[in-house]
């Protein structure tokens, strides 16, 4: 099967009609939207030229439009696009939000919970740049949530050779044992937490999510820290530093300073987000 041509009818031929609906057809879920500063960590605008259907009706934007409101820092923030008006007089805005959008089938686009305001793109806000900006182009685009579980990949120069590797499981059976877990995270990607889980009698037990240049794994900075006193799981979801930036390098020690009795990692793992294009 293949995708046919609508056929342009001929000259006052009595299938315009037939033609009108067909095209009325087509634009279901249409957006042929850009950007200002696209591709730079300024604040952007809906581009013009650009074009937008919503709720069966065709928008557009003669010239550069900003998107009022103010932006959640730390967060990814949407375009939100909310018309105004009745018949051939409507007119549509763009504002901020940081209320994510579901996907309406039926109208083939990104809407919010009332089904009438529609979406189209957004980025992520640090508290002074726009950084992964995006447009919705398919059901796949946009913010994608995942889960990074890392790989352990070395051990410090004091550790004892008493440490045991399990896989993703790590036993530290006597004091000042520690362990490195590499972490690499896509582009275009924010961490949101450091989740841990481990087997403690006594002592205390650490987690800590860190980056450094690539020359130092020894001078990292700290982005996550899970303090174990007791066997369990914590989750630290106050994150420093959660953009992840290329030139530098991502890992969690598994750290044990004190006690001589033997501690077991069930297991750590990462959440984050990034904007997939």
């Amino acid at each position: 099967m293949s995708g046919n041509i609508i056929a342009t009818p001929a000259y006052q031929a009595v299938d315009w009609q037939d033609f009108g609906t067909q095209v009325e057809k087509q634009r279901l879920g249409f957006i042929g939207l850009s950007l200002t500063e696209y591709d730079t960590d300024t604040v952007p605008q809906i581009a013009a030229g650009s074009c937008v259907e919503i709720s069966g009706s065709i928008f557009q934007f003669a010239s550069n439009e900003s998107i009022t409101g103010s932006l959640t820092s730390s967060a990814f923030n949407y375009i939100m696009l909310t018309v105004s008006g009745s018949g051939d007089s409507q007119t549509v805005a763009a504002s901020w939000t940081d209320t994510a959008p579901s996907w309406n089938t039926s109208k083939q686009g990104y809407y919010d919970a009332t089904n009438a305001k529609r979406y189209i793109g957004g980025c992520y806000y640090d508290g002074t740049n726009y950084k992964f900006k995006w447009i919705y182009q398919y059901q796949s685009t946009g913010p994608i949530a995942r889960t990074l579980t890392p790989g352990i990949v070395g051990a410090a120069a004091d550790t004892p050779s008493t440490i045991l590797v399990r896989g993703y499981v790590g036993q530290v059976s006597v004091a000042y044992g520690k362990i490195f877990l590499r972490a690499d995270f896509p582009e275009r990607s924010v961490v949101t937490s450091l989740y841990s889980n481990c087997e403690l009698s006594s002592g205390t037990i650490y987690a800590i999510l860190s980056h450094s240049d690539r020359t130092d794994r020894a001078a990292g900075t700290a982005m996550a820290t899970n303090s174990h006193s007791s066997t369990g799981a914590l989750t630290d979801t106050s994150i420093t530093d959660p953009v992840i930036d290329e030139e530098e390098q991502y890992y969690i020690t598994l750290d044990r300073s004190n006690d001589a009795s033997a501690a077991y990692w069930r297991g750590v793992s990462v959440g984050y987000t990034y904007v997939k294009r």
